[in-house]
């Protein structure tokens, strides 16, 4: 089965110094993706296409992902082989930071951490940008309604579902409360890392753009004369209001060809736009939302910890 693999993969190299010194770990649905964009559109960062190819956490092992959907998304991206992760870099030419976004990195601290070590550059610098985990996971279960792959009409039925869907080897998007435990995935990678892993708060950034952009612009030493730009939200998820639509877009990714011609046709921002309109986001449970709420309190607390403040966003409620 393809739940996360504990067994780590030895290094048999030193790491290249050309590979990536940039990775955005994760969380999954915590805005990573906005960050990504932001930091791809400065002019001193390169970054891969696409941004989350999860090699760090599937290096040299045969892995195919059996979740509805996943032969037109995760599939497609995956890559496995250290060579054909570092030929992913091959045109970032002189760009002094040379990024990656797997947010599955963040999850599988045993397998990634040594794959960190072996394919990525001694000087790699990692973001983490965190959600509370009651809401992480509710909204990676809008995300995969939005896409047409998620089935079950309610948040709890998909939560009653994990435990079979991680044995039948569904992908990390479908592991709703695990990919939440940060009290065991984030340790590692601060205690191998140290200063060069910074932690943002996904509530925070939302409510503060420009000032957790300028902090990120700082850790990575950017040109002082280009600050990193907000460019608006992505990814959003929801329940669609056509399931017709959801079915065309979906046509179009498995159309050879039909995908990278819809890309290069039409703006990012308008194939956002267009999908966004088709969603409805409906409020979690408040029951629901209490009971994951107490359920994560220890993970919270380890984050927390770690960075030696409250975190007011996530004790509102």
């Amino acid at each position: 089965m393809d739940r996360p693999d504990r067994t780590a993969p030895e290094a048999t190299s030193a790491p290249p110094t050309d590979g990536p010194n940039l990775l955005v770990i994760g969380a999954a649905r915590s805005g990573t993706t906005a960050l990504c964009t932001a930091l791809a559109d400065h002019r001193d960062v390169f970054f891969t296409v696409p941004k989350e190819v999860h090699f760090f956490a599937n290096a040299g092992r045969p892995v195919r992902f059996r979740g509805p959907g996943d032969d037109v998304s995760i599939n497609l991206a995956l890559v496995t082989d250290p060579e054909r992760f570092r030929a992913l870099f091959a045109d970032a030419g002189d760009h002094p930071i040379r990024g990656e976004g797997s947010v599955s990195t963040l999850y599988s601290p045993e397998r990634a951490i040594p794959a960190i070590n072996a394919n990525a550059s001694p000087d790699v610098r990692l973001v983490a940008v965190l959600r509370h985990p009651a809401q992480r996971a509710y909204s990676s279960y809008l995300y995969l309604r939005s896409r047409g792959f998620e089935r079950l009409p309610t948040f709890e039925q998909a939560l009653g579902e994990e435990e079979r869907r991680r044995d039948g080897g569904y992908h990390h998007l479908w592991h709703l409360r695990a990919m939440g435990r940060y009290g065991e995935q984030l340790p590692p990678f601060v205690e191998a890392f140290g200063d060069r892993l910074l932690i943002l708060i996904q509530e925070e950034y939302r409510e503060r753009p420009e000032e957790t952009l300028d902090r990120v612009h700082r850790f990575l030493d950017l040109d002082p004369l280009q600050p990193l730009r907000v460019l608006g939200d992505t990814n959003r998820g929801g329940v669609p209001r056509s399931d017709l639509l959801v079915s065309v877009m979906n046509g179009i990714r498995r159309a050879p060809g039909a995908k990278q011609l819809v890309r290069t046709a039409t703006p990012r921002a308008l194939r956002e736009r267009v999908r966004s309109a088709n969603l409805e986001r409906p409020a979690m449970d408040p029951l629901t939302e209490a009971k994951l709420r107490a359920e994560f309190r220890p993970d919270v607390a380890v984050v927390e910890e770690l960075l030696g403040r409250t975190i007011t966003a996530w004790r509102r409620r």
